[in-house]
């Protein structure tokens, strides 16, 4: 609960109307109401318990002598006090018992405590006056309001005496209180209804795990003693035995499966070994079946040999025929040169011709020169032609030692008596002398044909 603003008229020392505004002092956070005695301190804690629970600040005091004795008769003795609670805001109004003018005639009539509680969440504290006070939540029956203020605080006027009002000699009171007391008080004061839950089933948790331990161990006991043991100490010497006697063999265990893993390495070792032999005894039959066939293998040897020598004089053969087809190509190309030296002779008789007959017109002499130019061009087909020649004539002489070459061959392969090994030698000379025409008739084939291109054109 948070104090905002509390309106006194006609109440305690105040004869008028005063209003106390908290919200710097609440927004500051801690503060204090000092002054002298006398002034009036205790009535604004009186005025604040009054209107919450018409009651004031000391039990021992009437509601009705909070009325201020220097107020006029026609003043209202009343106390308004607007409070926040979370982010609601409340406003309560009390009047207490008091005496009043009669409104006919002369003396005074007596007017009941009244009491009135407003929600007035949303609204500015500048907006409640007293023609708007918010929306009604209950009025002028007392016990009502005092219901409803209870149930929003959670707490009554006693504990607001001794927890939140705890005026001047009341805090001794409530540390002076029996325990019981004070855990009444902040019982009522806090809400530990859920801890109290939570502690009464904690204690049931802890009773049931108290009873489980204890069956637990009646039954271990149980256990032991079928076992044939005296004590858990007992089973705990026995546990250690049979851990003694357990490694024992598990050592015993180790030991035979390194003593296997050794026996089975020597057998395969040994099965390594009898497959070695066993592979011997192959090699060494086929061995003896291939001693049983070398006659066979000679024979064959020999039908070898003689298909080599067959092979060769193919070779040689055919050999000639490729030397005889070039030496007719280079016949042929000579005979095209020949043809072509005859055709470029005629031309440059026709030339020389042309030539004096130019000399005779001197406004010709650009044609002369183009017509001087065809004629050096013939002069160079010539030049190539006699070449060609030279060409043809080389490779007929080199055809000629081809033949009789391959005559030689022939007769000495004719000859009874002759080992292989001469015979190839009379087939390397005749091979070297071919590769020598090869070369020389490609190379005049190649002539040939360039003094056969300016013919064509």
């Amino acid at each position: 609960m948070r104090p905002v603003r509390l309106t006194l008229q006609a109440f305690g020392p105040y004869p008028g109307r005063v209003v106390i505004d908290f919200r710097d002092a609440v927004e500051a956070g801690l503060f204090g109401i000092y002054g002298q005695t006398g002034s009036g301190k205790s009535t604004i804690f009186s005025a604040m318990t009054f209107a919450l629970f018409g009651e004031a600040a000391k039990a021992e005091q009437d509601a009705p002598s909070l009325r201020s004795d220097h107020a006029d008769p026609d003043i209202i003795t009343e106390a308004e006090f607007v409070f926040d609670i979370g982010e609601r805001r409340y406003v309560v109004l009390r009047r207490p018992d008091q005496m009043r003018p009669k409104a006919r005639g002369e003396g005074e009539t007596r007017s009941a405590h009244e009491a009135y509680l407003f929600d007035a969440t949303g609204m500015a504290l500048d907006a409640i006056t007293d023609a708007a006070r918010g929306k009604i939540l209950a009025e002028k029956k007392v016990r009502d309001v005092d219901a409803a203020v209870v149930e929003m605080l959670g707490y009554g006027s006693e504990q607001f005496r001794q927890i939140v009002l705890l005026p001047q000699g009341r805090f001794e009171k409530f540390l002076s209180a029996k325990t019981k007391e004070r855990l009444e008080i902040l019982r009522e004061l806090f809400d530990v209804s859920l801890y109290e839950k939570l502690m009464a089933d904690l204690k049931s948790a802890a009773d049931e795990a108290e009873r489980q331990v204890r069956d637990e161990r009646a039954l271990c006991a149980r256990q032991l003693a079928a076992e044939g043991f005296e004590s858990t100490d007992a089973l705990i010497s026995g546990i250690e035995a049979a851990t003694g006697k357990c490694a024992e063999l598990r050592a015993n265990e180790e030991t035979g499966k390194a003593t296997l893993e050794a026996a089975e390495k020597a057998v395969r070792q040994a099965e390594a070994i009898e497959e070695k032999f066993a592979t011997a005894e192959k090699m060494n039959e086929r061995l003896r079946a291939l001693e049983a066939q070398k006659g066979d293998v000679e024979t064959l040897s020999e039908q070898v040999r003689q298909a080599e020598r067959a092979r060769g004089l193919i070779d040689v053969e055919e050999r000639v025929g490729d030397a005889e087809r070039e030496v007719g190509e280079a016949e042929g190309a000579r005979k095209k040169a020949d043809e072509a030296s005859e055709l470029a002779s005629r031309e440059a008789e026709k030339a020389a011709e042309a030539l004096r007959r130019e000399d005779d017109r001197a406004d010709e002499v650009e044609t002369l020169r183009r017509r001087s130019d065809e004629l050096e061009r013939y002069g160079r087909i010539l030049e190539a032609a006699a070449d060609s020649n030279k060409a043809v004539e080389t490779a007929l002489k080199e055809q000629r030692d081809a033949d009789n070459a391959f005559q030689a061959a022939k007769a000495q392969l004719d000859l009874p008596g002759k080992s292989g090994e001469h015979q190839l030698r009379n087939q390397e000379v005749f091979y070297g002398k071919r590769k020598q025409t090869d070369s020389g008739v490609s190379a005049r084939s190649g002539a040939s044909g360039a003094d056969q291109r300016p013919d064509a054109a």
